[in-house]
């Protein structure tokens, strides 16, 4: 149970963050098309609750995540806190 909730709050934020870069980097650091998802209508976490509410619910889903490996007994826990980190602070 631990880990589903962990992994299902980590794929969220990793989703935010990559619709937040999407409009807020440039093609360069991105290595494709930035806007892509507005060019291609699609609905973005960033389009329905602005930029501002999706950096903070990628913060705090990344946040909730640390807490459950914090409490939990999984060995290892290293790897998946560097990849917990990872995900709000890519830029690409």
């Amino acid at each position: 149970m631990c880990l589903r909730n962990l992994v299902k709050k980590i794929g969220l934020a990793f989703q935010i963050t990559d619709d937040i870069l999407d409009v807020t980097e440039t093609e360069d650091v991105l290595g494709k098309n930035n806007n892509s998802d507005i060019k291609n209508n699609k609905a973005t976490y960033v389009e329905i609750v602005g930029l501002d509410n999706a950096l903070k619910r990628a913060s705090d889903l990344t946040d909730s995540a640390l807490s459950i490996l914090e409490e939990s007994d999984l060995d290892n826990k290293g790897n998946l806190v560097s990849l917990a980190r990872y995900i709000i602070k890519r830029s690409n």
